[in-house]
């Protein structure tokens, strides 16, 4: 039935109209939850799209076979986070189905389940957790490295500064976010090179210490 009914029992006291047994109350039925069709679907993602329409794209192309390679990410005024972990924007993981069969259960089983579990496995063990995010500041989309607690404890436009907040809330990556200077079999223009500042040449890392530099003259030169 649709409708369910209670049996409740009126005790007034003796002053009071005679108890009527066997009353019933009427109770309506729950409404049903609002389920969206996909075309409802489809047209509010359009419409969010219309109101914040996406600045760039970020398209990985290497390396060669990476569960992410072709996959493009939309990068909007909200940002963007990039770690290994799942909850970022562009998560650097795949999800896959774990192999392990559960106790009293044959392996050929358990992978042969449409519903054997899944677990997110980071693809490139050097991505930290909450590595670099991108953030949109003087109408520009801005890459920063470490989460995005860490602009709270150093300056917006400060590219190059080593010095890491001790903040709980700063997580900083471990093997920094790199920047190449020009496309594949193209020169980049010129590039100030300043104090501290990390190289990376193909797989080697140099290191700038302009502050070790000692120039020798002649005591007598004029």
């Amino acid at each position: 039935e649709l409708l369910s009914s209670d049996l409740h029992e009126d005790r007034g006291d003796s002053s009071s109209s005679p108890p009527c047994r066997g009353r019933t109350t009427l109770v309506p039925p729950p409404s049903p939850p609002v389920e969206q069709t996909l075309e409802e679907q489809d047209n509010n993602e359009e419409e969010k799209e219309d109101n914040n329409p996406p600045l760039l794209v970020l398209r990985c192309f290497a390396p060669e076979g990476t569960p992410i390679q072709g996959k493009e990410y939309p990068i909007t005024k909200d940002g963007a986070t990039l770690g290994r972990k799942q909850g970022n924007t562009i998560s650097f993981s795949h999800r896959t189905a774990t192999t392990a069969a559960t106790e009293g259960s044959s392996p050929s089983s358990s992978s042969s389940s449409p519903q054997s579990p899944t677990t997110h496995v980071g693809i490139d063990s050097s991505i930290s957790g909450e590595h670099a995010h991108i953030t949109y500041n003087d109408s520009q989309l801005k890459l920063y490295d470490g989460s995005a607690a860490c602009n709270q404890h150093r300056g917006h436009d400060n590219h190059h500064n080593n010095n890491r907040s001790n903040s709980n809330n700063c997580n900083c990556s471990t093997n920094g976010t790199w920047i190449r200077l020009s496309p594949m079999h193209k020169a980049s223009d010129w590039f100030v090179l300043e104090d501290k500042m990390e190289i990376l040449v193909g797989t080697v890392r140099f290191q700038v210490c302009a502050d070790e530099i000692v120039v020798e003259r002649d005591f007598y030169e004029s």
